[in-house]
């Protein structure tokens, strides 16, 4: 690779503390989970927050993990 890399996903949102040091170390600046929730502008570069879309899911389940759904028709 010949230019930086600034992200990194955690594969299968696992990680620990450890893990993210080496990762900050290793100059990666936006560092991706899987923890369901909107990010804000006081999320931590580090600990961005992302939704975890399964095979399978369809698109109506894909649109409801992107806002609240509700149970109408």
């Amino acid at each position: 690779m010949h230019h930086p890399i600034a992200h990194l996903a955690w594969p299968c949102g696992l990680y620990n503390q450890k893990a993210m040091d080496l990762a900050k170390e290793a100059g990666f600046q936006y560092l991706y989970t899987i923890n369901p929730s909107p990010n804000d502008v006081y999320t931590s570069p580090y600990g961005l927050r992302r939704n975890l879309i399964t095979y399978g899911i369809g698109a109506r389940g894909f649109g409801c993990s992107m806002v609240a759904c509700g149970s109408g028709p």
